[in-house]
């Protein structure tokens, strides 16, 4: 006998059970349209893309099988095919006739139809998109300290000259997050999301040994200074139009870049210190900020994720 064509519910392949694939049928990704009447005129208002892009429902997927056992090896056959599959959600359903993509959602397992050949019908509630077997991988090598070129950091109160004034200000603003304002992330000279002791500590230190200007232009050769920082890279990425799951890897596993962060579009993703993964969904073009604990530490971290194929 040959191959027996059917479908892979992640580790779970339907050969398992004896049963093959008889037929497929995969509906329609259904367009959220969103359309306003106008009372008085003509047509309507169509505001579908409203949010820049054409959103869709989630897709049905009916597969039937056919089971050719009889008897008692039939029902025992069905029982572990519900038990094994039935309510359950899957990051991965992946036909064998289709291999390079796979679909994403929860299978419901329908009733035995016993005759000479019995048959059990399979509903997937899927997310629109199929997604790409081969993930995308990118390496980011956190070696060197990197500024973000649109900010110039000590001048929290964005008047062009660092003083006293801006000592102040720091002060002001201990505990406040950098996503809260452009004054924060001036003022965050460590790179970990919130302005703190250490970050008004840095600024005096830099005022009362008098750096020279240099410090505007990220041209300092202070090591003092330079060891309250951080190594970083930051790298824009593009994760697909569809919500994708993106996995953040640490590759390098000596203690001293054990600490890292995480930045998205200048957010803080907290809790990474000592955790080697962190996965986050995501959508569309970012900017990924990566740093360790300071200069004196550098790693390579991986960034994972499997972009939508088409319908």
């Amino acid at each position: 006998m040959g191959e027996i064509k059917g479908v892979a519910f992640g580790d779970i392949h339907t050969s398992t059970f004896g049963a093959y694939l008889s037929s497929v049928t995969i509906g329609q990704a259904a367009i959220k349209e969103n359309k306003i009447d106008i009372p008085g005129a003509s047509g309507s208002l169509d505001l579908t893309d409203f949010f820049g892009s054409t959103l869709y429902e989630n897709r049905t997927i009916t597969f039937e099988f056919t089971f050719p056992q009889r008897n008692n090896e039939l029902l025992s056959s069905y029982s572990s095919f519900q038990k094994s599959l039935h309510g359950k959600q899957f990051d991965s359903i992946v036909l064998d006739d289709d291999k390079s993509f796979r679909y994403v959602g929860r299978v419901s397992v329908g009733e035995l139809k016993k005759g000479a050949l019995s048959k059990v019908k399979v509903q997937c509630d899927c997310s629109p998109f199929k997604y790409g077997i081969t993930p995308n991988n990118l390496i980011i090598s956190v070696t060197d300290v990197e500024y973000p070129t649109s900010y110039l950091y000590g001048d929290v109160n964005g008047d062009g000259v660092i003083d006293n004034r801006d000592l102040v200000a720091v002060k002001a603003m201990i505990g406040k997050k950098t996503f809260e304002s452009d004054s924060a992330l001036r003022a965050d000279f460590n790179f970990n999301g919130v302005v703190s002791e250490a970050d008004r500590d840095v600024l005096d230190a830099y005022l009362k040994t008098s750096m020279s200007s240099t410090f505007k232009n990220y041209t300092l050769a202070n090591a003092a200074f330079f060891d309250t920082l951080r190594n970083c890279k930051r790298q824009t990425i593009d994760f697909g139009s569809a919500p994708a799951k993106v996995k953040f890897t640490r590759l390098e596993t000596t203690d001293h870049t054990r600490l890292w962060d995480l930045r998205i579009d200048n957010i803080s993703q907290f809790g990474l210190r000592g955790f080697k993964e962190f996965s986050v969904i995501l959508s569309g073009v970012h900017e990924v900020m990566i740093s360790t604990a300071n200069t004196n530490t550098t790693g390579d971290f991986s960034v994972t994720w499997n972009s939508a194929g088409t319908f």
